[in-house]
């Protein structure tokens, strides 16, 4: 008994280092020391990190591309860079993590925003504030890195696209290729969607319009949800698959979580962005991004009737030079409530 007490004893006592060898072993096979199979290529924890430090094996600059490759899923706090630097972490580890922080993705439980309509009787949806993980690592290179974004003030979306009996009485004309007063609206360029936004404001209905940035797109797609699409999109888009080769009345497939229909497919809808060719330097408080990136392009997302499923993710984004139209390009407004002129 008193042999197998002390085994066991003895077992505990390794654990940790096994387990801070597992790490180190994995670290140096993704830097190319020692050849193995494939293995899990998630964001590095914090236990990880101090654990293969203590325990050693790799050089400094090692480290930092481990980190650069995989990113970290923690936060560098003054008591995290403590632990860490105690453990040996250089100044130029800490810089790497600091820098290669990842958004965990996380699903949250949304319901339908409140629904108002303007003087044209749009229906505009209001969304509450939030924060989510922008982008994909699964996917092309323009969604990375993943990001987290805060929206800290909740806005009006449009619960459709603008249909082309919306625009028709806004601008006065339609070159819409396929017809239809319940239709979105398409052959839109992103220069004649600012002309008819400045249209709605001029009416001084109550609300200030404008093009949703990328990041109030993406959130409002994702309606809380994490994967590819905020749904099973048979159920939820016009698309390739099932478009028969054209638009359809908004509203007729169903709606995500936040109350808004046909988010993914029908047409593509142009965001306020420039767009760049990814998120390295993007706003997290969900502002929209105009400086630099690629001149005269501007972001597209929600995929259309003309293309398959991977082009209407949630996160996919397509830059597009912002005079050209396409019987695929439509639009959708957010909005905010007008402030109260102040009583003297």
């Amino acid at each position: 008994m008193k042999l197998a007490g002390k085994t066991q004893a003895m077992q505990r006592s390794t654990r940790p280092l096994a387990a801070a060898l597992g790490t180190v072993f994995l670290l140096m096979m993704a830097a190319g020391s020692v050849t193995a199979q494939p293995q899990a290529k998630g964001p590095l924890r914090k236990d990880q990190l101090v654990e293969a430090l203590r325990v050693g094996g790799l050089s400094a600059s090692e480290y930092v591309q481990r980190i650069r490759d995989r990113g970290v899923d923690f936060e560098l706090t003054p008591a995290i860079e403590k632990e860490l630097r105690e453990a040996g972490a250089s100044s130029e580890i800490i810089e790497a993590i600091r820098a290669n922080h990842r958004c965990i993705p996380l699903a949250v439980k949304v319901t339908a925003g409140t629904v108002v309509k303007n003087s044209l009787g749009m229906e505009l949806v209001l969304l509450p504030p939030g924060t989510f993980c922008m982008g994909s690592s699964d996917h092309g290179s323009d969604e990375r890195p993943v990001h987290e974004v805060t929206i800290k003030e909740g806005f009006y979306i449009g619960r459709y696209e603008v249909t082309q009996e919306i625009w028709q009485q806004v601008m006065g004309n339609n070159r819409s290729f396929f017809k239809g007063a319940k239709l979105p609206v398409e052959q839109v360029a992103w220069d004649e969607a600012q002309n008819f936004i400045n249209k709605l404001n001029e009416r001084e209905d109550g609300f200030v319009y404008r093009l949703p940035s990328e990041a109030e797109w993406e959130y409002a797609c994702h309606a809380g949800t994490i994967g590819d699409y905020a749904g099973d999109l048979n159920d939820m888009a016009w698309y390739l698959d099932n478009s028969e080769k054209g638009t359809h009345p908004v509203g007729l497939k169903k709606p995500n979580a936040f109350g808004l229909y046909d988010m993914h497919g029908n047409v593509w809808e142009w965001c306020q962005d420039t767009y760049h060719q990814n998120y390295k330097g993007a706003p997290t408080d969900g502002s929209a991004w105009v400086e630099g990136g690629e001149p005269n392009s501007r972001v597209l997302r929600g995929g259309s009737w003309l293309y398959d499923a991977t082009l209407q993710r949630s996160a996919y984004r397509y830059g597009f030079v912002q005079e050209h139209r396409s019987y695929s390009l439509g639009i959708r407004v957010v909005a905010a409530a007008r402030a109260l002129p102040r009583l003297k």
